[in-house]
């Protein structure tokens, strides 16, 4: 997760590459596997593989790869959380004093290893808590990023504090 902060915008930025990759990545050794049963006359295990198994893969790809931005600017009082598919883009756009604070989802019987961000609003007409991102990676840049959304709204963070990634905290 990438973080871009002044006092007065923070922006989390979460870029699947890792998932991109490894479904590429799934999606060719499906299809080689496929052409090499097909050549070896294995016919229809090679055309299910290639007529199944890789359109399967493509929806995943299609699904799972997911580009997050969630920009906060106190200056226009702007919450702006966008969402990238391969599909195309959403956005959604509330005023930036609706955000009550960021929390942190964790995946069940994983004791806090597997979790993901969310954002809860105060209440009024659309109630949370919003998911930052839908997937659950690792714990600790997860929570780093809670508590630095949290200090920010609070005001207390400076801007050399705004790494989240697994490295810890640095400028």
């Amino acid at each position: 997760m990438k973080v871009q902060m002044t006092r007065d915008t923070l922006v989390l930025d979460s870029q699947p590459w890792s998932v991109s990759i490894i479904m590429v990545a799934a999606i060719l050794c499906v299809a080689g596997t496929g052409l090499m049963l097909i050549g070896g006359g294995v016919i229809l295990p090679g055309t299910l593989l290639l007529g199944l198994g890789c359109p399967v893969l493509f929806l995943f790809l299609l699904t799972l790869a997911r580009r997050n931005q969630l920009v906060l600017d106190r200056r226009a009082n702007e919450l702006r959380h966008r969402r990238r598919t391969l599909l195309g883009y959403g956005e959604r756009v509330l005023p930036l004093d609706r955000l009550e604070r960021a929390i942190v989802q964790d995946l069940p019987d994983t004791e806090g290893r597997s979790c993901r961000l969310a954002y809860v609003l105060r209440p009024g007409a659309e109630q949370g808590p919003w998911l930052f991102t839908w997937a659950f990676s690792s714990g600790p840049p997860v929570r780093r990023a809670a508590d630095l959304i949290n200090d920010w709204l609070r005001g207390g963070v400076a801007p050399s504090a705004a790494r989240v990634d697994s490295v810890g905290p640095s400028g």
